[in-house]
């Protein structure tokens, strides 16, 4: 990634933006957008529930890791639409 940001004359800050912020000619603004909001939910469950273990001192093998992944993979659209309609449910009030 360095080294293609390095090749646009970029950092890898302003490359990693630009990536994530293109939006394919088939996608719309609002879905790319729908897309990264998922992700980054995935990504929080996965730190969430990966570092409330480590913290209380217990280990993770790679199985438990990898069985978390995939549990993550499996809800984490259903958990941002959830985040999305509470936001927009609390806006309405």
């Amino acid at each position: 990634m360095l080294k293609r940001a390095e090749a646009n004359g970029q950092n890898l800050r302003e490359w990693a933006r630009d990536v994530l912020l293109h939006v394919p000619e088939n996608e719309s603004r609002a879905e790319m957008e729908i897309h990264i909001f998922t992700e980054l939910v995935g990504v929080q469950m996965l730190l969430m529930n990966a570092l409330d273990p480590l913290l209380r001192g217990e280990k993770m093998n790679q199985e438990q890791l990898a069985a978390l992944y995939r549990q993550v993979q499996i809800t984490k659209a259903a958990r941002a639409q959830e985040l999305l309609t509470k936001r927009k449910l609390t806006k309405q009030k």
